[in-house]
């Protein structure tokens, strides 16, 4: 973000979709939920550094409102409130369904590129000094 955003030699898009069962699914809500009170990355950072197994039963959203009440400034009626419309239920299947077209198979997935030179992919955490590689590539 410092050397490539920030500087404005690079755009940033951040996009979630779900990719593993139903788990995925409620905390994909969640996200968005907290999105409304602008606690998006708050609730995204406590999601990865808490998570539990895959399909385990660890997003239900009883387990996904207990953890959001532990995200600092969220109030937790309004998040469990949203949570329970499934407001963003519609949101997140589109989302997931655009991943799905553009074969993503992993998180993170990260295209680095433009339409005009083209994209290349990383799937999976990449340390720094490879996505910097890529995008110095990228522009050349």
């Amino acid at each position: 973000m410092q050397d490539y955003v920030n500087t404005g030699k690079a755009k940033f898009y951040f996009l979630d979709f779900t990719i593993i069962g139903p788990d995925s699914l409620t905390l994909a809500d969640g996200a968005w939920c907290a999105a409304d009170q602008n606690k998006y990355y708050e609730y995204h950072d406590y999601v990865y550094s808490h998570q539990g197994v895959e399909n385990s039963g660890w997003g239900t959203p009883e387990k996904v409102k207990a953890f959001a009440s532990s995200i600092s400034g969220l109030d937790t009626q309004q998040f469990n409130a949203c949570l329970d419309s499934k407001k963003y239920e519609s949101r997140v299947q589109q989302l997931t369904q655009f991943g799905q077209r553009l074969g993503i198979s992993g998180t993170p997935t990260t295209f680095i590129g433009n339409n005009e030179n083209g994209y290349l992919t990383l799937t999976g955490a990449q340390p720094y000094d490879v996505i910097k590689q890529v995008i110095d590539k990228q522009l050349g």
